[in-house]
């Protein structure tokens, strides 16, 4: 996933509008939920640093699990590797990453605050508006690169921390087209984990973050089915990110590369973007390399590239998980009016990837034959449907809005009945609708809807 540039035309969907929430009620709802939080804040905070707290790191590891059931489990011909994200200098340094990966430098003119000279906004230093026209004339390239050192004494060595997932499936890629006896194209490789990129000035929350996690695909595909790959994968992408959010026409729009604004090893690149809080954002990107990254790494070391690669061209679909989960969060925030005019909020996340599937809860919080039920039934639950919690603080109402408000999207209740007949009061939390189904159809029903 590159930095950004200029654009072609947009593909946007005109559609009735959305209310993006401010970008300050969602770093207030992430932190005042368990979301997410500036990390060390005890200490002032790392900029660019943020800490996944229990329920924001349970729906990133399940929209991350769901990436790769989908990009690599249920795709043939794509392998997943692992690969360290301590990197030797000169891998970067052949895939160009040492010379080209970097952003323009500038600095403010009111605090003299480092600054991205083709960001927009004010500075996140004195809250000034950005510099004059011209400023930006002055700008030296910065480059993006996290430098650290491997070893102790005369064994010490230079070291990056890797800016992209990618390049550790480039220089695996002999070992894995041997080892899985790849003969014939196409095929992928993908993988998933951190990255770290020094960026000039972090700001706008999770969006742009020294720290990251990436999920990448590597396909290989002939020359002259390059083109389609790329629109195949495109597609793919986008429709994927349809079924999980609630306002995709509008939230959503794919924005083309002119050539001007390309990365060094890119043909071609299309951005997937997101309408955030601070507006249009990069959220996936999916670019044509080329033999770029093949090419340059067989120069550098001498290996021998495999015969079916000589002609072939990769394709990669590229996503930040920490901007994905940011922009899920954003595109579920929604608020109700409750039956005393008094505003409600919700949180509309696919059940399928909310941080907790299911609360169960005892009608009556100080009858003991119901919460000693409602706890052997949510202890059960769980090993079928996944992550369920337990609730018995407060009104029924109230815990129904706790619920809402953290995305859980069912809500079951134990009463003196449950104990009788097994039967329970199934609450759904988009339309606040309740069914009374017994503990073999409440299974099932939540068990479709988190498919």
């Amino acid at each position: 996933m590159g930095t950004a540039g200029r654009r072609l035309a947009s593909s946007a969907v005109e559609m009735p509008k959305v209310q993006v929430p401010k970008l300050d009620e969602v770093v207030k709802m992430c932190r005042d939920k368990g979301f997410a939080a500036a990390s060390a804040g005890g200490y002032g905070g790392a900029r660019g640093c943020y800490d996944y707290l229990p329920l924001g790191a349970e729906l990133k590891r399940k929209v991350q699990q769901r990436w790769w059931r989908e990009f690599v489990e249920k795709r043939m011909g794509v392998h997943g590797v692992e690969t360290p994200i301590l990197t030797l200098p000169r891998v970067l340094e052949a895939a160009g990453h040492v010379e080209h990966f970097g952003d323009p430098l500038i600095s403010c003119a009111g605090c003299g605050a480092p600054l991205r000279a083709d960001a927009g906004g004010a500075c996140t230093g004195c809250g000034k508006k950005k510099q004059p026209a011209g400023a930006s004339d002055a700008a030296t390239m910065f480059n993006l690169l996290f430098e650290t050192a491997a070893g102790a004494g005369e064994a010490k060595r230079s070291m990056y921390l890797r800016p992209e997932t990618a390049q550790g499936m480039f220089t695996s890629l002999n070992e894995t087209v041997r080892a899985l006896r790849i003969a014939q194209l196409p095929f992928g490789v993908a993988s998933m984990g951190k990255a770290f990129r020094n960026e000039i000035s972090p700001r706008e929350f999770l969006f742009r973050v020294r720290e990251f996690e990436q999920g990448e695909v590597e396909w290989f595909v002939a020359r002259d089915e390059a083109d389609a790959a790329f629109h195949e994968w495109l597609n793919f992408s986008h429709q994927w990110l349809v079924r999980l959010l609630n306002h995709p026409h509008q939230l959503l729009r794919v924005e083309h590369h002119d050539a001007g604004s390309l990365a060094h090893y890119a043909r071609a690149t299309a951005d997937i973007e997101f309408k955030y809080p601070f507006g249009w954002g990069e959220l996936w990107g999916v670019a044509d390399r080329g033999q770029h990254d093949v090419q340059a790494h067989a120069a550098a070391t001498g290996d021998k590239v495999p015969a079916l690669l000589d002609d072939a061209v990769v394709i990669e679909p590229s996503v930040g998980f920490d901007r994905l989960v940011f922009a899920l969060l954003v595109d579920a925030m929604a608020v109700r009016e409750g039956s005393d005019d008094a505003e409600r909020s919700v949180l509309r996340l696919d059940p399928a990837i909310a941080p907790v599937t299911a609360t169960v809860l005892p009608l009556v919080a100080k009858d003991e034959e119901l919460v000693k039920h409602a706890k052997v039934l949510a202890t059960g639950l769980s090993t079928v449907i996944g992550s369920v919690s337990y609730e018995a603080s407060g009104s029924v109402g109230k815990r129904y809005r706790r619920a809402d408000s953290i995305g859980v999207p069912f809500c079951v209740t134990v009463d003196a009945q449950s104990l009788n007949d097994q039967t329970y009061t199934l609450r759904f939390r988009d339309t606040m609708l309740q069914e009374r189904v017994d503990v073999n159809d409440l299974v099932a029903r939540i068990s479709e809807a988190t498919r």
